[in-house]
Parts: structure tokens; sequence; C-alpha cells
């Protein structure tokens, strides 16, 4: 970071990239996260295709819904849930709980991990090899809204924290993909256009420790234009 910019600095529990490695951290092409189901749908999906979803989507969606947010992980039954952004001080949960009503936009943006001003959740979510996750993401500041998006996929990967996943910074974390939703089986409608809770499964194979897992949404509602793709990415500690 360039000690002479004037930059705010954030408070101890929030998580903060390392700008000057964001390179580094994305030694493979970002984009190359949602490339298996753009390459699968090339076909399908053409750039008037797009353009097309994107008028839909802004006649229907009614401009005060900005917030995006995953709102509730159920593990094995057991019920994690965020608090909203209009709650003044966050109960403790698994979701580290971010700031801001507006999408990362820019694969390098070093708050892609975990999104804008991410803070270290204080809990972790009992989850083990083979345990099944439901992940239900909402619109709007008060939980009140149905996701309002319909193109593009859900991706979730996870990676390992070095120690406790409560004060572990992401910036530099090698992330493996699990599971990813694209388009249902009428090969048209993207995943995430009648999104409900999204169904994981931690590998079978998964190593002891404490992880992060990212649920991530990349909206192409507006990506024929250069740097267009909205993500919005939820880390949650388990």
């Amino acid at each position: 970071m360039n000690n002479s910019e004037s930059r705010s600095v954030p408070p101890p529990d929030i998580e903060t990239p390392n700008e000057t490695n964001t390179a580094e951290r994305r030694k493979a092409d970002p984009m190359a996260k949602f490339v298996a189901c753009w390459a699968r749908l090339r076909m399908v999906l053409s750039k008037r295709f797009i353009v097309q979803s994107s008028t839909i989507h802004a006649a229907a969606t009614p401009s005060r819904i900005l917030l995006l947010l995953c709102n509730k992980v159920t593990i094995d039954g057991i019920v994690y849930m965020l608090n909203n952004l209009n709650v003044k001080t966050p109960a403790p949960s698994i979701i580290r709980f971010v700031n801001t009503n507006s999408p990362i936009k820019g694969a390098q943006n070093p708050y892609i991990n975990c999104g804008q001003d991410a803070q270290f959740a204080s809990l972790a979510g009992n989850a083990n090899p083979g345990s099944q996750l439901e992940i239900l993401w909402v619109g709007g500041t008060d939980d009140s809204s149905n996701w309002p998006h319909n193109t593009g996929p859900l991706m979730h990967y996870m990676t390992k924290c070095d120690g406790s996943c409560s004060t572990y910074n992401s910036t530099n974390s090698e992330w493996f993909k699990i599971s990813e939703l694209c388009l249902e089986a009428d090969g048209n409608t993207w995943y995430q256009a009648n999104l409900t809770p999204a169904n994981v499964t931690i590998p079978n194979t998964l190593a002891p420790g404490n992880y992060l897992l990212r649920s991530e949404i990349i909206s192409l509602r507006l990506a024929m234009s250069p740097g267009g793709a909205e993500f919005y990415p939820a880390c949650i500690q388990l």
C-alpha cells in the first residue's frame, strides 16, 4: 500500500486485503471461475440474449432493491443467520458481515474474496466431510426481498484457514471449487433466476481443519460491457 495515499484505517476486526499482493493472489485468470459454465452455454447465451435479459431485469426490478446478501446457512439441519444491514450491533454469526449495498466490480478487486470490508465472524459452523449445507441469498437491506437478478452462475469455493477462521485474512488464499450452479434443465434459465437455497455438500475427502466457504453469485446482466460482471461473494466460517 502506498503510504502517501490518504486512506482511512479499518477497525481491527475487518479483513483488510493486501492490495500489493492482489495480482499474486490471482495467478490464474480470475474470470475462470465461471468459464466452465460459460463454455457450455456460449451457444445459448449470445450477447444479444444477455442484453435482452438485462432489459427485462431492469424493467421488472425496483431500483430500491440494491443489497444482495447471503442471509442464512443451514448445516446438517442447524440454522445460522446473518444480521441484516439495519442492525446497529450485529449478533454473533458464522457469515462474515459486509457493510455495502453494492456488488464487487472488477475481477481484480481486492475485496472479491469475501466482500467489501467483510468483518471477521466470531463463530464457526459445525461441519464435517459429507455435511449438507443450504445457503440462502436474499435482496433488500432488511432481508425482505427475493434475489432480483436472473443471469449468471452461483459458485462455491473453500479454502483452509491458517488457524482460527475468526482472525484469518483470506487475501492470499488458494481456493478450490466444490460446486457450481449454472443453467436449469431447460438450457435457457439460469439457476439464480428462481433462486432457492443452494444445496452444497462438503467434500468427503476434505482434510480436518478450519475452513472458509465462499458462496458467490456472479450477475451477468451487464456483462456485455467490459468490467460489467457483478460479483456477490460471501464467506462462511466452518
